[in-house]
């Protein structure tokens, strides 16, 4: 007769068990409220803003060779053509050349801006009845020889009547020769210091890259480099700079 009472005892309390983890679960799953997911819809928002902001990056890559690896180009050491301004890598005698942790830091100043014109727009999934909201992006590019490597902290969450999600995280890694790039640039602008008076016409054809010289005017300088190896937006990699030759070099 003990042995039973012992018995039903351990299934009371076993019951009580169950039935009090289940009142905790539905008090936590209530105080909670929206579920955290990751379901298959949440997905194509992400690879839509994966791909956008890849663009965005190939598009800041495109506009830092055209501005010399700027931000911003300096107006003080720079040729104003009219319809741009190229900034010096050689000026009164001084070799300008941007390092590369500099032209890192430059581009992910402009790939931000990018990101923020070109990727906050996700109206295409309100049909969905999908709240798509993002914040301010943060980005960190490091420059090599051979590639690109950015990361960029883009914070996104989605709602829906059921579920919310987010995510920020995102990494590229481009084959682009920036660094290689630099390199010759900088190696281009010490031999022109070195003899302004004639330019090494085997020096430039040995390089790697195709360059090409824009006389502007009798001393000034504008240098083309082109890497055929290097493919951004389906055009070969063009980054420029100027050249103010010092005056017993220009041309009368």
């Amino acid at each position: 007769m003990k042995g039973e009472k012992g018995q039903l005892a351990i299934f009371i309390i076993l019951a009580l068990v169950v039935i009090g983890g289940a009142l905790v679960f539905f008090v936590i799953r209530n105080q909670q409220g929206t579920e955290i997911t990751s379901g298959k819809s949440d997905s194509t928002i992400y690879s839509y803003t994966e791909d956008c902001i890849e663009t965005a990056i190939l598009d800041s890559v495109e506009t830092l060779g055209l501005q010399q690896g700027y931000y911003s180009v300096p107006g003080s050491k720079s040729l104003d053509t009219g319809f741009s301004r190229i900034a010096y890598y050689y000026f009164n005698g001084d070799v300008l050349v941007p390092n590369s942790n500099f032209i890192g830091g430059e581009l992910s100043k402009i790939i931000n801006d990018k990101i923020s014109g070109q990727c906050n727009d996700f109206s295409i999934f309100e049909e969905e009845n999908f709240i798509v909201e993002s914040l301010d992006s943060s980005s960190k590019t490091s420059i090599s020889e051979n590639e690109i490597m950015v990361d960029v902290d883009y914070p996104v969450s989605i709602r829906d009547e059921n579920s919310s999600d987010r995510f920020s995280d995102f990494s590229y890694k481009l084959p682009i020769r920036l660094g290689h790039i630099i390199d010759v640039s900088e190696n281009l602008v010490n031999r022109i210091k070195e003899n302004q008076s004639e330019l090494d016409l085997t020096y430039l054809l040995n390089q790697d890259v195709d360059i090409s010289i824009d006389d502007y005017d009798e001393c000034n300088k504008i240098y083309i480099l082109i890497d055929n190896i290097s493919i951004v937006n389906d055009e070969p990699y063009a980054f420029t700079f100027a050249v103010k030759l010092d005056e017993q070099y220009c041309a009368k």
